[in-house]
């Protein structure tokens, strides 16, 4: 099945990010148990097994897009989205273990390297430099196609949502810049003469734009990230709270970066 009119891999990359958020914002605020046990919000949960529910989580929102991929994809689109697949791993992985750890506590995300979605989707515990080394083969590829324009447009919007890999630490930040700067030429060819009208219009506010020696944050996004933004917004409408959590992170993610 032609996906040749939207970004398909976006969309999933998308609605895995909005569940990634929601789970997010419960941990920070504490109230994950109330998420992952709406009758009995206040139940005691053992820390190992709050992080077997929450992987449990992610991976069906993964495994429910696979069924629904598997069932129309060419083979070119299902190879290019089983990266995306890796990458919303590579991205949740990271975010349980840094942004989510709370050192001193009884912490589930202590318990997360034993629940990793990298290793539950592809049996490896490498995404730290494997997520590089797919971006490096992807950018370096010599005739891209709109497929591999828009999985470079999944790898850069995982950059711009906090994934560092093997760079993370201010010495990585000029290699991750690179990165941005590389990926973020392959994924404009996605949309290259194509125009598009917008239902949410204050959502195309802050854009990824590329001069010769570096990445900066500017108004006025880009097509494919216009399309990315949209259908982001378009998930979270669903919830509020959703729509806040995952709007604030992309905003302040897209705004802060170096």
């Amino acid at each position: 099945m032609r996906r040749s009119d939207r970004n398909f891999l976006l969309e999933h990359f998308s609605a895995f990010y909005e569940e990634l958020a929601r789970i997010k914002q419960a941990a920070r605020s504490q109230e994950l148990t109330r998420l992952l046990e709406p009758d009995t919000p206040h139940a005691e949960i053992d820390p190992h097994v709050m992080a077997e529910r929450v992987a449990a989580r992610l991976l069906a929102v993964m495994d429910a897009q696979m069924h629904e991929v598997r069932g129309t994809a060419t083979g070119a689109e299902m190879d290019a989205y089983r990266r995306t697949r890796y990458v919303m791993a590579a991205l949740a992985d990271e975010i349980c273990i840094f942004d989510l750890s709370r050192p001193g506590t009884n912490d589930w995300t202590a318990h997360w390297t034993e629940h990793l979605i990298e290793y539950s989707i592809a049996r490896s515990r490498i995404a730290g430099r494997q997520f590089f080394a797919l971006a490096k083969a992807l950018v370096e590829c010599r005739a891209p196609s709109v497929l591999e324009a828009n999985l470079a447009a999944v790898f850069l919007l995982a950059l711009q949502l906090g994934f560092q890999g093997m760079y993370r630490g201010p010495e990585g930040r000029n290699v991750l810049r690179a990165y941005r700067s590389r990926l973020y030429k392959l994924a404009r060819l996605g949309d290259i003469g194509k125009q598009r009208e917008h239902a949410f219009p204050q959502a195309y506010d802050y854009a990824v734009q590329v001069d010769e020696s570096s990445v900066q944050i500017r108004p006025a996004l880009s097509p494919w990230l216009r399309a990315a933004a949209y259908v982001t917004v378009g998930y979270l409408l669903v919830s509020s709270a959703i729509w806040l959590t995952l709007t604030w992170s992309v905003v302040n993610t897209l705004g802060g970066a170096p």
